[in-house]
């Protein structure tokens, strides 16, 4: 899959950006206020979190290469004075004296320069990286003076950038082929971006290229060139040097902050269940499994994670060594032991995908990781199949509360499942994985059909 652009420069720069301002933020607030403030460590804890949640809902990190030097000032400005007037109401009730206006403009003052100093940088970065960004392999639906112009300027940067053009209007030398022919030379010439200008294409071509190129891990833009369409999905604005265009929506898990948050949440709350609750249930479970069948305590399996890469998940064992636990188990299978069909009512034989959770394979809630066998099977013809490798797969997920777990018997029944899990991964939240979270235990103590 290519997955350039999720892990390109506005992930890390952007993280980076706040993890500078933040620790400047704190190293000033101690400087100027450790007379005044009664706690520094208090200090400390308040200047994080107000800057934080101030700068998360006032959209302070939502710098892009189009973003006008005028409005990042802005954003600034906006920043400072929130965040200051947050930690004045602070110093009112817990300060040793009354703070004047005086230190407070200066805190203001001084924490300017190295934020506004940053954001400028990022800003120039951003544009810089922009330009000399890889743009090989892409190709352009459409042959006129928009799309003529988009590949001039891909050229300046990569002389090799365009692989061709595809129209359906024109014909001759200029022109690699129509627009059907696409799909198959996608798949022959490793295409990573596909330019579509908006005029060339109608409103069924542009939904069936989006679904395309999702599907296959493409990069896709649409290009304004004055023609009329409806767009298919959820678009947000992007530039390449000065023309714009129209890429698809990221899900939320996009964020940098929203993918730390996930991350923090993930690693204390595996940390808790491995300390407190496997610590001594593998013994036990152990000793069950030892006494009834020989073999090893856990079982460990290649699965799919995050873009396709593989990783060990590991189990209870549930079988038979002898048997082959990689197939799909179904009811009354005589390869599980008593032990195992404890296990698996119960669920607790995916306890140990806690230690997967914590060495960062797997998330607490996300879509449950596939064997290849089942993802080679579903993952041409079912609709939307490989967007759950965006994100970490998961111990529980959105499907498996809502009653898709287990054996699948058909077609419709993964359709289903992976609908559910599309909507988590486009509608993600901290209180979604909570909610998530506490209908699996509830699931766990009602019972569920196809937990065999």
């Amino acid at each position: 899959m290519n997955t350039s652009e999720n892990k390109g420069f506005p992930a890390y720069i952007r993280l980076t950006n706040i993890v500078v301002d933040l620790m400047c933020i704190l190293l000033l607030s101690v400087l100027i206020f450790q007379d005044v403030a009664r706690s520094n460590m208090y200090l400390c804890i308040y200047a994080f979190c107000s800057w934080s949640i101030i700068g998360y809902f006032s959209g302070f990190y939502e710098v892009y290469p189009f973003t006008k030097p005028g409005k990042i000032v802005a954003k600034v400005a906006v920043q400072l004075v929130l965040h200051t007037a947050a930690m004045f109401f602070f110093l009112l009730f817990s300060a040793h004296t009354v703070v004047g206006l005086a230190v407070l403009a200066g805190y203001a003052a001084v924490c300017a320069l190295p934020v506004l100093v940053l954001k400028l940088f990022v800003y120039v970065y951003l544009n810089a990286y922009k330009a000399k960004c890889r743009c090989g392999n892409t190709v352009i639906v459409g042959y006129n003076a928009t799309s003529l112009q988009v590949k001039e300027a891909l050229l300046r940067h990569n002389h090799n950038a365009v692989l061709g053009f595809f129209s359906d209007r024109d014909s001759g030398a200029n022109i690699t082929g129509g627009i059907a022919q696409l799909d198959s030379y996608i798949q022959n010439n490793g295409v990573n971006t596909v330019y579509c200008s908006v005029s060339e294409a109608t409103t069924q071509q542009i939904n069936h290229l989006a679904t395309l190129c999702e599907t296959k891990g493409i990069r896709f833009k649409l290009v304004p060139d004055g023609g009329v369409t409806i767009l298919p999905k959820k678009f947000r604005i992007s530039y390449y040097e000065v023309f714009p265009s129209f890429t698809l929506y990221r899900t939320p898990l996009h964020d940098p902050i929203a993918r730390l948050l996930k991350r923090v949440f993930d690693v204390v709350f595996s940390l808790l269940v491995i300390v407190f609750i496997m610590s001594w249930l593998i013994p036990i479970v152990g000793l069950f499994i030892k006494l009834e069948s020989k073999g090893p305590v856990f079982f460990k399996q290649i699965r799919l994670g995050v873009d396709g890469k593989d990783f060990w998940c590991y189990k209870f064992r549930s079988m038979q060594v002898a048997n082959n636990e990689g197939n799909l188990t179904v009811k009354n299978d005589p390869r599980v032991t008593r032990t195992g069909k404890f296990l698996r009512k119960t669920s607790l034989d995916e306890m140990p995908q806690f230690i997967n959770v914590l060495i960062g394979d797997m998330s607490v809630v996300g879509p449950r990781p596939k064997v290849y066998s089942h993802h080679n099977q579903y993952k041409d013809h079912i609709y939307r199949f490989m967007d759950r490798l965006k994100i970490k797969p998961g111990i529980t997920g959105l499907a498996q509360v809502s009653g898709y777990r287990g054996e699948i018997n058909s077609d419709g029944e993964m359709q289903n499942r992976i609908r559910y899990d599309v909507f988590y991964i486009e509608h993600w939240s901290m209180l979604f994985d909570m909610k998530i979270i506490m209908q699996t235990v509830v699931n766990i103590f009602m019972g569920e059909d196809k937990a065999y």
